[in-house]
């Protein structure tokens, strides 16, 4: 939470200083919803991250694509095959612990 400390002259002056105190929980692991997925080209599948604890102060996430050229993946975790091979779908932690997870993706033909 959040908390404001005050802290005052005792000289009579009446002066004071105050600091602004935010305690924040970090995220302690984070875990990809499939470790392997196979897809045909021009399909897509939601892979979905979870973040803990429940009660981490930021949950935000990062996806990349180690080949975008074999499959993409948006900002919200939706990864399309776009040619045959093999890349890797990486979900990290925007919370400054860089904790990470994957999922080796398999793009087939159609």
């Amino acid at each position: 939470g959040t908390v404001t400390i005050k802290c005052k002259a005792v000289d009579g002056s009446g002066k004071y200083a105050t600091c602004k105190v935010t305690v924040k929980r970090p995220a302690t692991s984070i875990k990809i919803s499939k470790a392997t997925l196979r897809l045909h080209t021009g399909y897509a599948y939601n892979l979905k991250a979870t973040v803990l604890p429940k009660k981490a102060t930021n949950k935000n996430v990062k996806w990349s694509s180690s080949n975008s050229k074999v499959a993409k993946v948006s900002t919200k975790g939706k990864v399309v095959g776009v040619s045959v091979g093999s890349c890797t779908i990486t979900c990290t932690t925007k919370d400054g612990t860089k904790l990470s997870s994957k999922c080796k993706v398999t793009v087939i033909k159609k």
